[in-house]
Order: structure tokens, then C-alpha cells, then sequence
């Protein structure tokens, strides 16, 4: 099963939080976001996808603390990640200007319990006023990165060593691309007896981002 997470580049916390609650209506691992300590609960159920294999989040504004909680949730039976066109944001105390926010998650998701992926496709990320790029050489810069295999902890260390941040010339949310910079859309094959879901089931219609 296949799920995909896209807000518009907009910022939807109380949304993306919704999502990453477990069954019991708690996160996996904490945030530490203050806007999120008060929200009120919910009065639908969050989702739980228990056959969830392959996550990808994309076109997202998101703490990073929601993002660990997210795959924290999932990080059980998920298979394939995929981050791509984020811009990445931090409200605790976990960063300072020493240590980038991405490096941070990356190193997170390399000590996450139960985590076994044996694909990961990171491109087109950014943080605060700064896109990420992946310095692989003196002079090789490169936007995105993919993996596939079995040692994926040691290949987020390697990507959290190679991140450069290259500030914004024109600020922005997230990074403008074209169609050929996009995360490939195409069609995949399903198992014959699987359903597979595409977009994030939404949020109830009584409830609106008001987190600031």
C-alpha cells in the first residue's frame, strides 16, 4: 500500500499532526511544537494503514519533529520513503545555527527503532532561508539523492555529512522545478487483492489550521 502526502507547499501542521497520531491518539515520539501541545481532540479516528509499505511526503512546509513522529508511526512495515520539494521547520530547542535541520532528521531517522527501508529518494529540500544540497566531491553539488539496500542507516549518516546549505538568492517557500525535476508520478503496478491510496485522507470538516 502507497500513501502520499501533499499539502500545496502550504503549512498544514494541525493536519500533518492528525496524520501522524497512532491508534491510541498519541505520536510515536514526541513534538515539542507549543502549537500543537493544545489542540483539541479529534472527532475522527486517526488513520492507521497497518499494510502502509511506501510513503511519500512531497510539496510540504513541516516541523521536523512532525516528520520523525510521521514515520515513526509507520516505520514498522514501511518499505520505500520518499521526501521531495519540503521545506523543513524546527520550534524546539533541538536545532541551533551549528546544526541544520535536515541533518538532524536524518540522523534521527538512522537511530529509529524498527526502521527498515530498502529505498529512499531525498531532492529539492530546503530549510528556513536556505535550499539543501548534497556536496558529494569538491566540485559536485547535487540536489537529490537515492538509495536502495538494506544499509540505510548508514546512508542517512552519509547524507546528513553531505548537506550544504545554499542560502536563497529570493526567498521563497520551497524550490521552484520544472517537470523534469518533479518526483516521477508514473504508473506503478499493484498486487492483485491490494488497495493502494495516493492521496492523505483529509481532515474532518470542522477543523482548520489555525497553528501559527
Amino acid at each position: 500500500m502507497r500513501m502520499r502526502v501533499s499539502f500545496n507547499g502550504m503549512h498544514r501542521p494541525v493536519s500533518f499532526f492528525w496524520t501522524s497520531l497512532t491508534a491510541s491518539g498519541r505520536l510515536s515520539v514526541p513534538t515539542l511544537s507549543p502549537g500543537l501541545q493544545s489542540v483539541k481532540p479529534f472527532k475522527v479516528a486517526p488513520i492507521t494503514l497497518p499494510r502502509l509499505t511506501k510513503l511519500e511526503l512531497g510539496h510540504l512546509i513541516v516541523e521536523d519533529s512532525l516528520t520523525l513522529a510521521l514515520i515513526a508511526k509507520f516505520a514498522s512495515n514501511l518499505l520505500d520513503l520518499s521526501f521531495w520539494n519540503i521545506s523543513l521547520l524546527c520550534r524546539h530547542g533541538d536545532h541551533n545555527d551549528q546544526r541544520n535541520i535536515w541533518a538532524g532528521l536524518f540522523e534521527k531517522l538512522a537511530r529509529l527503532p524498527h526502521l527498515h527501508l530498502n529505498h529512499l529518494l531525498v531532492g529539492m529540500l530546503s530549510e528556513d532561508s536556505s535550499y539543501v544540497q548534497f556536496q558529494v566531491s569538491d566540485k559536485v553539488l547535487l540536489k537529490q539523492k537515492e538509495f536502495s539496500g538494506k544499509n540505510m542507516a548508514a546512508f542517512f549518516e552519509e547524507i546528513a555529512e553531505q548537506i550544504t546549505l545554499v542560502p536563497r538568492a529570493i526567498p521563497g517557500p520551497t524550490y521552484e522545478f520544472n517537470e523534469d525535476e518533479e518526483m516521477d508520478d508514473g504508473d506503478e503496478d499493484e498486487d492483485e487483492g491490494e488497495s493502494s491510496e495516493d492521496e492523505l485522507v483529509g481532515l474532518p470538516e470542522d477543523y482548520e489550521d489555525e497553528y501559527e
